[in-house]
């Protein structure tokens, strides 16, 4: 089994076209990087006017400033990951492919009822890649080696309120 890392993002606040969260790798990295899953939950704690958010899945051709992110191992014993490759959130990107809009909520969760915020709180339901779990045969979002580009969770709406956490869980592998 390859081995696989993720970057992780608590509460990021939204912004109009704002990077929510990003990996990508230089012309340098020499590995094949496979996005698995990207997961955003309501992390919306306070009491907010909350509006539906749009959201895209992207490959991007160009990076840079933000707040970086450090990768974190699903096993200790895993080898270091290229140092091309880096992931953050906020940053400058430039927009390429689009692969998936979806559409989401920042309004806080309640303590009784079944909103649409207490619904993103959920795992199951915060899963926003891969658009069909269980098919093998889908190809995961790859950093092909030796190329420079990326893949970033872009919020599209303009919203200044509300919060969400994103990961971003990947195979780092030679080939």
């Amino acid at each position: 089994m390859a081995n696989t890392w993720g970057y992780n993002s608590q509460g990021v606040a939204y912004a109009l076209n704002k990077s929510m969260i990003e990996m990508g790798h230089t012309t340098s990295d020499t590995r094949y990087e496979r996005v698995r899953e990207i997961v955003m939950l309501n992390n919306s704690l306070a009491a907010v006017t909350g509006v539906i958010l749009q959201q895209e899945i992207r490959r991007d051709t160009a990076r840079s400033a933000g707040t970086a992110l450090t990768a974190v191992s699903r096993d200790s014993a895993n080898a270091a990951l290229n140092a091309n490759l880096s992931g953050k959130t906020g940053g400058t990107i430039t927009d390429g492919a689009l692969y998936r809009r979806f559409v989401f909520v920042n309004e806080e969760p309640v303590v009784a009822g079944a909103a649409m915020a207490n619904w993103l709180t959920l795992v199951p339901f915060g899963l926003v890649w891969p658009p069909s779990v269980g098919d093998a045969a889908l190809q995961p979002l790859t950093l092909v080696a030796s190329t420079d580009e990326g893949w970033h969770v872009k919020n599209v709406t303009s919203s200044a309120v509300g919060a969400a956490d994103l990961e971003m869980w990947f195979t780092d592998e030679a080939t």
